[in-house]
């Protein structure tokens, strides 16, 4: 297995574009208590001891007297929940639940649906839910009963999405599926990003030459100068020349494009020598591309740090981040440094950090 050491800060919490989230965002307000915030940094609904992130138009609050409830985004309660779980989030309909170290699901009743046996467990998409046995090991997808549907021999697995998933194989390789578990791809082919929204990269042939493919059978080849590429989401894909990146649209025109240093000195690797199949599979890992009109951009100055930017390459704000979380409706998650100190914060889409508060260990 290739292994690679990304110069840059992975970015954390990417999220589908088309999920409908509240502008809300729970943050701490003293203590162990905890509050909802709205995009002009107005407090919503009540204290409570915990809050899970809005991933849908529900969450789970840990109230002051000591029980579990499931809220709608106007804060009122739908019902009580079960004692005994830490409640992780709810999307799509379900709960994710965590007990012992051991994930699971449970229904909007509070019946469970999955055990909390698996160390890795996704949310229900497509009707399916992706797991993990063990770190990195028999993974495979349950049914929306919790019932073993496909693999259970796979590597890595990831989430569907328009009815296709990337897995790693049993043999270590990188492909995609369809909801019955079969191979969408030519043989002999790798998709190393996975599928978004349109043609995404394919590693084909002999040479391993890196080509857009789509699923009705047509390659594309990538424009002069182009090395790398990421999938298209929101209707843009990320590209790296030799000393600069962009976006190309759909047309496979360049929308914008940046200088950049080097590209044989992005990512530092424990073989050589390095291939572009090597770099593309590490760009994959880097979460370029776009969500909810912003993209997370790792900077060379200050390194280790990101930027969000728009889609004609303008960036947010002037605040630079070590860490970021893509946008959940009107706000996102960031974590920056002043003094020495490291503050998390809540930003919102005119660039203003609206919240701030320490970082807890």
């Amino acid at each position: 297995m290739i292994r690679a050491l990304l110069i840059f800060f992975l970015v954390q919490g990417v999220l589908s574009a088309e999920e409908k989230i509240p502008s809300l965002m729970p943050v701490p307000v003293g203590g162990n208590l905890c509050r909802y915030i709205d995009e002009e940094g107005n407090f919503k609904f009540k204290t409570y001891y915990k809050c899970s992130d809005f991933e849908s138009d529900m969450a789970v609050v840990y109230g002051r007297d000591y029980s579990h409830s499931l809220i709608d985004q106007k804060g009122k309660e739908i019902r009580k929940l079960p004692s005994g779980y830490e409640y992780i989030g709810v999307k799509n309909e379900k709960i994710k639940i965590r007990k012992d170290g051991r994930f699971g699901m449970m229904d909007l009743n509070g019946r469970i649906i999955v055990k909390p046996e698996y160390p890795i467990l996704g949310y229900e998409s497509e009707g399916r839910i992706a797991y993990c046995v063990q770190h990195i090991r028999d993974c495979g997808y349950l049914d929306s009963n919790g019932e073993k549907k496909l693999g259970g021999d796979f590597i890595r697995v990831d989430d569907f999405k328009n009815n296709t998933a990337k897995i790693h194989n049993k043999e270590n390789q990188i492909t995609i599926i369809d909801l019955e578990g079969k191979s969408i791809l030519p043989i002999g082919s790798e998709a190393p990003c996975g599928m978004g929204e349109g043609p995404f990269p394919v590693i084909s042939g002999p040479n391993k030459e890196i080509r857009y493919y789509s699923l009705d059978g047509k390659w594309k080849d990538l424009p002069t100068g182009v090395r790398l590429v990421s999938i298209f989401s929101e209707g843009f894909s990320f590209f790296y020349k030799d000393r600069s990146f962009g976006v190309l649209n759909e047309k496979f025109e360049i929308v914008w494009e940046k200088p950049f240093p080097d590209l044989n000195k992005l990512f530092i690797y424990e073989h050589s020598p390095v291939t572009d199949k090597d770099r593309q599979n590490s760009v994959c890992y880097l979460p370029l591309q776009y969500k909810s009109g912003f993209a997370l951009v790792p900077l060379k100055d200050p390194s280790y740090h990101i930027e969000f930017l728009d889609t004609k390459g303008n960036p947010l704000g002037t605040v630079r981040f070590i860490n970021a979380q893509y946008f959940r409706g009107n706000l996102a998650k960031v974590e920056f440094t002043k003094e020495h100190l490291v503050y998390q914060g809540i930003l919102n889409r005119s660039g203003k950090i609206i919240y701030t508060y320490l970082k807890r260990d």
